[in-house]
């Protein structure tokens, strides 16, 4: 890497123990985080390194990558670990997520993540930014689930307080209870964890 300042050689040093590591690209968030600072410096950096033709990215999210990354032997996930496919508005990314969220009833295949993001996804102990792990919606919604549904053409969560003879009583933040027929549910997915970053 020759013809690199110190800053930018440990920034590709970054991007590509980060994706090797992780299985995507970091986020100019998550450099800038990393060294401590800030992010229209990454950005600088970023443009140089395009221009030096080490780096590529285009307009989507995760984009960076090496021009001319070494050949490493695939590092594998560490113990207890699982990548689930995350959805909503960073599909296309994965999350690292703690492998005991499994049981025998869950398949891997069916757990996928969601960022909460807006009010209507608040309340209950889940705040704006965490990072819920979900099941897949088939099978039955039990008294005490907490359920990321669809109302009013937004993306919300409720919990489940009762659920006999297949109706669901739903109560959401804020909101007022609603009664509903479990086949009826717009029922997106069901909370099995949580990853919060402080």
């Amino acid at each position: 890497m020759k013809g690199l300042t110190k800053k930018q050689k440990n920034i590709v040093e970054f991007i590509e123990e980060f994706s090797r590591t992780m299985e995507m690209a970091p986020t100019i968030y998550e450099i800038a985080e990393h060294f401590g600072i800030k992010t229209s410096t990454v950005f600088a950096h970023i443009r140089a390194l395009q221009k030096k033709n080490i780096l590529h990215r285009s307009s989507k999210a995760r984009s960076l990558s090496l021009a001319h990354p070494k050949h490493h032997r695939r590092t594998s996930m560490p113990a207890g670990a699982q990548s689930v496919p995350v959805c909503g508005t960073e599909q296309g990314t994965k999350v690292i997520c703690d492998t005991k969220i499994f049981n025998r009833s869950i398949g891997e295949k069916d757990i996928f993540a969601m960022r909460v993001e807006g009010s209507d996804m608040t309340g209950m102990g889940v705040m704006e930014g965490d990072m819920l792990l979900l099941k897949s919606p088939a099978g039955p919604v039990a008294a005490g689930d907490l359920l990321i549904t669809e109302q009013n053409g937004k993306t919300a969560l409720c919990s489940c307080i009762r659920n006999e003879n297949g109706t669901c009583e739903l109560k959401g933040h804020g909101r007022q209870h609603i009664f509903m027929n479990q086949k009826d549910l717009p029922l997106k997915g069901i909370v099995i964890g949580l990853q919060r970053s402080l």
